[in-house]
C-alpha cells in the first residue's frame, strides 16, 4: 500500500464535531430547553460573561475549559463574550 493509501485509510470517516455541541446534542429535550432559555436570558440582559453557566454545564458532564466554552458560544451562537 502506498503512503497516500495509508493516509486515506487512517482519515476519520466522520467530521470532528465541537465537544460542546456533542454534549448539547446528548442532553434530554427538557434540559436543552432549559439551557437555551438560560442563554437567551443572558443575551436579553446584555451580559457578556458565561462563567456561571460554564460552571453548571461542567457539573453536568461538559469537560471543556472556560475558553473553549466561550469560543463555542461565539462561533456557534454568535455571542460576544
Amino acid at each position: 500500500m502506498s503512503f497516500a493509501d495509508d493516509l486515506a485509510a487512517a482519515t476519520p470517516k466522520r467530521s470532528i464535531k465541537c465537544v460542546t455541541c456533542v454534549w448539547y446534542e446528548e442532553l434530554p429535550p427538557e434540559n436543552k430547553k432549559l439551557f437555551d432559555s438560560h442563554v437567551e436570558q443572558i443575551r436579553a440582559a446584555g451580559k457578556h460573561g458565561y462563567a456561571g453557566l460554564h460552571r453548571v454545564v461542567q457539573k453536568h458532564g461538559l469537560r471543556v475549559s472556560y475558553g473553549w466554552f466561550v469560543t463555542h458560544m461565539k462561533e456557534h451562537h454568535g455571542f460576544v463574550c
